[in-house]
């Protein structure tokens, strides 16, 4: 659990100044939930659904106003639901199902589609997805990303023998559409409080936040859908 710790303090930093007080609490937190997560499975849909809604709550924010961030004061909370969970949800829903070829191309596929958007956005974008939040992004940054995203799906499919191309379908186009999200989210929290970076830990990247922001987003929204289409 050292990514999701890293990537919390960061994400405390930025959004309330952390100290080692909060840390320590938010570390516990963290601790609290994989134990729980891990002793008790049959209650991990509850920590999903709580993960599922404070990503959505950050999504209406992006539209609504920026008080659910910036003025909130259980941010050590929503930390634990919006970064840690994800990470514990998603290690043992695989290894409970066997579902590595899913983690895997999960990861893939994200790292596709953030990139097809950066390259296509780059290379032919004009017109602005989001300019408030994020003026570098754009609709054909988006679209080549979705079609990038789709055509990696039907390769993975053919190495599945237990889900078929329309469940691959559905898998990518979460990815591609809750990715985006990710990133504004991200790219929102980020503006309020006037950063570029995360962090610095990782040389030229930022921080762990930075590197593991769509992730975090996507992968409840994932979870979700491989219950459902089980």
């Amino acid at each position: 659990m050292l990514v999701p710790l890293l990537a919390g303090l960061e994400y405390l930093n930025i959004t309330n100044k952390s100290n080692f007080i909060k840390f320590l609490f938010a570390a516990i937190l963290i601790a609290a939930i994989s134990f729980s997560a891990y002793q008790y499975p049959q209650y991990n849909h509850y920590l999903l659904y709580v993960s599922i809604f404070i990503n959505l709550a950050l999504i209406l924010n992006m539209y609504v106003g920026d008080a659910f961030i910036k003025h909130n004061k259980g941010t050590v909370f929503i930390f634990a639901f919006y970064i840690a969970c994800p990470f514990v949800l998603a290690m043992l829903f695989y290894q409970l199902h066997h579902h590595k070829l899913l983690l895997f191309a999960s990861m893939v596929l994200i790292w596709i589609s953030d990139s097809g958007a950066y390259f296509v956005g780059s290379q032919i974008g004009k017109n602005k997805l989001f300019p408030k939040i994020s003026p570098g992004k754009t609709w054909e940054g988006l679209i080549g990303a979705g079609m990038l995203t789709l055509i990696s799906a039907y390769i993975f499919s053919s190495f599945d023998n237990t889900h078929d191309f329309r469940f691959w379908t559905g898998f990518a186009l979460i990815i591609w559409i809750m990715g985006v999200y990710g990133d504004l989210v991200a790219s929102h929290v980020k503006r309020l409080y006037q950063i570029k970076d995360s962090g610095t830990i990782l040389p030229g990247h930022g921080g762990f936040f930075d590197r593991f922001d769509a992730f975090i987003f996507i992968m409840p929204f994932i979870l979700l859908y491989i219950t459902l289409s089980s």
